[in-house]
């Protein structure tokens, strides 16, 4: 890995802080990486969620308009996202790593190239699918979903180029608010990465991704 590249992480990094939002009682796995620190938000924290979809704020049009001016160059691993490409070194094991080591992999799994083989994973804010490939890659069974009809045209693209992609990624065009209402207590675990700081009303945000995940028993 170049000293460019090095650099580029780094700055990121000293920017962003990495949380696994663990919480312990009910087994809920849900990944994320945001600039923020959440106080008081402990194991028995709810939120209420609207009963009803919400209207997209004018913040979160900007967000996606933004993000989706970028689909060209999305894939260009030299443009404008060569960061998020090169966080995929550190983002994928942060990932695995995780949910080995909290014994949710089949241990004869584990050192496989088919580690997350079956892992229902649901990603949001998926954009054009950078992440979600490495982990469908992995043997993980993935839910991508993200707000921007552009990002997901270009990750379906990508989907032909590969049977075996075609075969462990859905991609969806829709809110995570929405999502919940059919996925509630479905994923192994939710995946949240350099989505958190685009978004103006985060806690009930959290609260429905963390609503997606499994709840275990240890």
């Amino acid at each position: 890995m170049s000293r460019n590249i090095l650099k580029s992480l780094r700055n990121i990094f000293n920017y962003q802080r990495n949380i696994f939002l663990a919480f312990e009682g009910n087994g809920i796995r849900c990944f994320a990486t945001t600039n923020i620190t959440f106080a008081n938000y402990g194991k028995t924290c709810t939120v209420p969620l609207p009963e009803k979809q919400q209207t997209i704020s004018d913040h979160t049009k900007r967000e996606v308009n933004h993000h989706s001016n970028l689909a060209s160059t999305w894939w260009d691993i030299n443009g404008p996202l060569a960061p998020l490409h090169h966080m995929n070194a550190i983002r994928v094991p942060f990932i695995r790593d995780g949910l080995v080591t909290r014994g949710f992999v089949d241990p004869k799994l584990v050192n496989t190239i088919d580690v997350l083989k079956n892992q229902q994973i649901l990603e949001v804010g998926c954009g054009g699918g950078i992440l979600t490939e490495e982990l469908a890659r992995l043997g993980a069974k993935m839910t991508a979903i993200d707000l921007s009809n552009e990002l997901i045209n270009v990750a379906r693209e990508r989907l032909k180029q590969d049977a075996r992609l075609l075969e462990n990624i859905t991609y969806k065009i829709e809110p995570i608010e929405v999502h919940m209402k059919d996925k509630s207590n479905f994923y192994d675990a939710v995946v949240i990465s350099e989505v958190l700081e685009h978004i103006d009303d985060k806690v009930p945000f959290l609260n429905a991704c963390v609503q997606c995940a499994k709840v275990t028993r240890f």
